[in-house]
């Protein structure tokens, strides 16, 4: 399909972002960017792994470029702009991360999601979505990404 971003691993390709983050997580568990199988929390781990293309990325884009006609709140998986917008404000002020002392696979996910959505001012300014975004930008493995893009760009 031409998908970016794309991994080849084990000669799987895999596309998603959402599948991409799940498989490494899970692919590599002592890097603890995943809550293992068997796991209580897993459920909710998923959920917010999924929630960011599932929901949040729809309501963004419905936002951004609006239907002639309005959809019905029951055809959206999302439900409302605003609720979608307040229910991960509540999920990321209770912090620091979605999963609690734990940085996962679903912080970056929703992470990216955030950070996107503030660039090009799709998302409203709220202060639950700035402190969460710059806890991420300070992580050590963000600082080398951006260092990399930086590098990549001027190359």
């Amino acid at each position: 399909m031409g998908k970016v971003p794309a991994l080849d691993h084990k000669g799987t390709v895999i596309t998603e972002s959402a599948a991409i983050c799940t498989y490494l997580a899970d692919e590599f568990p002592q890097a603890k960017l995943n809550v293992p199988v068997g796991t209580p929390r897993r459920g909710v781990y998923l959920k917010w792994l999924f929630f960011g293309p599932g929901c949040f990325e729809p309501a963004v884009i419905d936002r951004a470029a609006p239907r002639k006609e309005e959809a019905r709140r029951g055809m959206l998986g999302y439900g409302t702009f605003d609720t979608t917008m307040d229910t991960v404000a509540k999920a990321v002020a209770k912090g620091p991360w979605l999963m609690g002392e734990q940085f996962t696979a679903a912080d970056v996910i929703i992470g990216a999601n955030i950070r996107w959505g503030t660039m090009f001012k799709l998302i409203p300014e709220r202060p639950e979505f700035t402190a969460y975004a710059a806890r991420i930008a300070a992580r050590p493995a963000a600082q080398r990404a951006e260092a990399k893009d930086k590098e990549f760009a001027g190359g």
